[in-house]
């Protein structure tokens, strides 16, 4: 498959191109970043306003954070171009488009580290929120002598967009008021992407539509995968009493369905 990179150069690489010692040792090494696409059809350059990257120590502890904005992505060639100053293994989180709906914490080391997306009352979500990206990987600095060294880092999307139409055999009663919801445990993930167990959204339509005999509705959640519990709920309420009608695993549904 053709890669495909955004084309991005750091602001400040010029400024770090030179080091002017008696001896080369204590140079840093500049690593110049790549960004994969992992599937042809994300453009990234395209979409993305912000990215973060996350530069971790053998201990796992963070030693740099390096952000750009939409400015900087926009520049033509634009690569970012990390000043690394020790010999050493590292781990490079990379994080694409940060907003409001994400709360990133415990980054200072590695196994705190956490992306969630940031629930209204009672693990409610409602929101479209925006997509973001999230990749990393292992890094190896063998020696500083102020020479470049060039890395790759694989991004994946880690929001889905899901559109669900209901529709009913026979005529609907009247007077029914419907309520219908995802729920599953999708809403935080460490710095692999794997989701935390007890991480639990309750994703709300951000968009309904109702016809005569069928109803639309439009989700946005955080990253699936083969065995996620979420779950479509379908639930009736008449005349004060409510009552689950339908509940099925949305993710083996979607597994069904022939790709697009």
């Amino acid at each position: 498959m053709k890669v495909k990179y955004i084309s991005i150069l750091c602001a400040f690489s010029l400024l770090l191109g030179g080091c002017i010692k008696d001896s080369l040792e204590d140079c840093p090494v500049l690593v110049h970043v790549y960004l994969e696409s992992v599937m042809k059809k994300y453009q990234y350059e395209k979409i993305a306003d912000r990215l973060d990257l996350y530069l971790y120590d053998s201990n796992e502890k963070l030693v740099n954070k390096f952000s750009y904005s939409q400015a900087d992505l926009a520049r033509t060639e634009f690569i970012p171009v990390l000043s690394v100053q020790e010999v050493g293994d590292y781990t490079l989180v990379a994080s694409l488009n940060q907003s409001q709906f994400y709360e990133f914490s415990g980054i200072e080391y590695l196994d705190t580290y956490r992306v969630s997306l940031k629930p209204m009352e009672s693990n409610k979500i409602r929101d479209k929120q925006n997509d973001l990206y999230h990749g990393y990987k292992h890094l190896s600095v063998p020696y500083t002598h102020n020479i470049n060294q060039y890395d790759t880092i694989a991004v994946y999307k880690n929001t889905n967009h899901i559109n669900i139409n209901i529709t009913y055999e026979g005529r609907v009663a009247q007077g029914v008021n419907r309520n219908v919801y995802l729920k599953g445990n999708n809403g935080s993930f460490n710095y692999q992407n794997v989701c935390d167990a007890r991480s639990e959204r309750i994703y709300l339509p951000h968009t309904s539509q109702s016809r005569s005999d069928s109803w639309y509705y439009q989700f946005t959640t955080m990253q699936l995968w083969l065995g996620s519990d979420l779950s479509l709920i379908v639930k009736e309420e008449k005349d004060g009493e409510e009552k689950v009608v339908n509940e099925i695993n949305i993710v083996n549904e979607i597994a069904k369905a022939p790709p697009i």
